[in-house]
């Protein structure tokens, strides 16, 4: 009877136990799920679900350690409660947290399990990341996190009893995200292209960047912090480098910006930054006329030789390449007086000068580029032609003549020559001379006059030369003769020649009146 209430009991004993086995296996087994975890997490694990899911389901109950499976031990009838106190634990860990930290606990269900309890990890899906005290339960970092590699542990913690082992659970740890990654752009440079008369809103570049943190920390703010003093850029929230105001290839060429990337962990001081460098090319297009930088008065000497290049016009166009080619042409008002050459802007002489015919032709210059649509500039080009001294004085008169008494005062004027010169200035400024001492000549004004005494009865005309000089380099003259007739007066007393005679007379003079001497006077 004894035997038997023993082997009743016994079997009530492998019942019970086996059950609750049997329920530490299920509980062991629970979907992660279920397991309250912090809020930052809720996502991933969402995400994961399904991989933890095929992680747990895979494994059946043979694939436990040996201690999961139901033994029956007599032994073990005082043990009917759960051997842990919670059917799965699961801690969150920061990714950053020091090795040698401790991380988490584990404790069997009743105070009065704890004496002689040993704990041991008997599933390690963390290779030893993670360790535990046998006595206390409480498990130690042994080296570093990164939440970017891997995100959850899964181990099995199993209790013993002296050499019975009590129960096993699931332990979860669930690494927590810190920002220790800064966002990375795919390149360290870049460099982009784009022509000047792009719109705004226009796009030119798209930025790739990453960051391996999750949530905030891995939300990226774009901004241009310097090569932009303009701010003709900006960076879309899509990481696009866009154009916000309008470009000018002809103001500036080249921008070097320097673009950061910040992520939005909190607080702001624990955010990572990167940079990267964006190199914008403006290129042209044709949207600038030719100017003129050349003169638009010449002076061209009357005695220029025929084909000779009396100016070279210049323009420029600010574009560059075939934009920025130029093609001249002329539309002469002064006829065929001038012919330009397409290429080199040489304006040359075609038809011989004459200042005393045309002293100043217009031109009408044209400049237009080889852009397309082409694009020109006309200047009209004044053509002063420079006198040369080309002509002689001219005389009005080839003689002059003039008719004064003898007796004409010292200073007074007899007569005015005048000579003409048809160039200009210097070349056409005349001066005149002459080489008579009775007479002088004002050289500017041509007037003539005494200044010597007069004397018919010596010379009754005087004849002489004019001379007339004009100024110029190589001074050219021209000659004219002035005859001076005098009138007598009465400017002479009567003398006897000689002034005394003695006469000797014969005394016996018959015929009577008899001449005896002539007296002159």
């Amino acid at each position: 009877m004894d035997t038997c209430s023993c082997r009743a009991i016994h079997y009530l004993t492998l019942v019970v136990y086996w059950l609750d086995v049997s329920a530490a296996v299920a509980q062991t087994s629970l979907p992660y799920q279920s397991i309250a975890v912090n809020h930052i997490k809720n996502d991933f694990w969402r995400a994961s679900h399904s991989t933890v899911l095929k992680r747990e389901r895979s494994k059946t109950i043979s694939d436990f350690h040996p201690s999961e499976r139901a033994i029956i031990h007599p032994r073990t009838r005082r043990f009917r409660q759960p051997a842990f106190a919670k059917p799965v634990y699961s801690f969150q860990v920061n990714e950053d947290t020091l090795p040698g930290s401790i991380i988490g606990r584990v404790e069997t269900a009743s105070a009065s399990q704890q004496d002689g309890i040993t704990y041991s990890i008997k599933d390690d899906d963390g290779d030893e990341l993670f360790t535990i005290n046998p006595n206390t339960g409480e498990f130690t970092l042994s080296r570093h996190l990164d939440y970017e590699s891997e995100q959850y542990y899964i181990l099995s913690v199993s209790a013993g009893h002296r050499d019975e082992e009590l129960g096993i659970v699931r332990v979860y740890f669930n690494v927590l995200d810190v920002n220790d990654n800064p966002p990375i752009f795919n390149l360290d440079a870049y460099t982009v292209s784009v022509l000047e008369n792009r719109p705004v809103g226009f796009c030119i570049l798209t930025l790739n960047i990453t960051d391996a943190d999750e949530g905030h920390n891995a939300d990226i703010h774009l901004t241009v912090i310097s090569g932009d003093q303009d701010e003709k850029f900006a960076v879309s929230l899509n990481g696009s480098v866009c154009i916000q105001k309008p470009l000018d290839r002809e103001r500036e060429s080249i921008y070097s910006l320097t673009i950061q990337a910040s992520d939005q962990a909190l607080p702001e001081s624990t955010q990572l930054t990167s940079t990267s460098h964006v190199t914008v090319y403006i290129e042209d297009v044709n949207d600038n006329a030719p100017y003129f930088t050349s003169s638009n008065i010449i002076h061209v000497p009357e005695d220029t030789a025929i084909n000779t290049a009396v100016m070279v016009v210049h323009a420029i166009d600010i574009d560059t390449g075939a934009n920025s080619w130029i093609e001249y042409t002329m539309d002469s008002l002064a006829g065929n007086t001038f012919r330009i050459d397409n290429t080199s802007g040489k304006l040359f002489l075609v038809e011989k000068l004459d200042r005393e015919i045309s002293k100043m032709f217009t031109v009408q210059l044209i400049a237009t580029d080889k852009g397309f649509p082409s694009m020109s500039t006309a200047m009209n080009l004044m053509v002063l032609i420079v006198d040369i001294n080309d002509n002689d004085p001219v005389f009005t008169q080839s003689v002059y003549g003039v008719t004064v008494d003898e007796d004409v005062p010292r200073g007074s004027d007899l007569l005015k020559v005048q000579a003409f010169d048809l160039d200009k200035g210097v070349n056409g400024q005349v001066r005149y001379f002459i080489s008579q001492r009775e007479f002088l000549i004002d050289s500017v004004s041509g007037v003539i006059s005494v200044v010597e005494k007069l004397d018919r009865e010596s010379t009754p005309v005087h004849t002489f030369t004019v001379t007339a000089v004009d100024q110029g380099s190589n001074p050219r003259l021209a000659t004219a003769t002035v005859n001076v007739v005098l009138s007598d007066v009465n400017d002479c007393t009567p003398t006897f020649s000689p002034t005394s005679v003695t006469l000797h007379l014969l005394e016996n003079i018959d015929q009577l009146p008899h001449i005896i001497y002539q007296v002159r006077t």
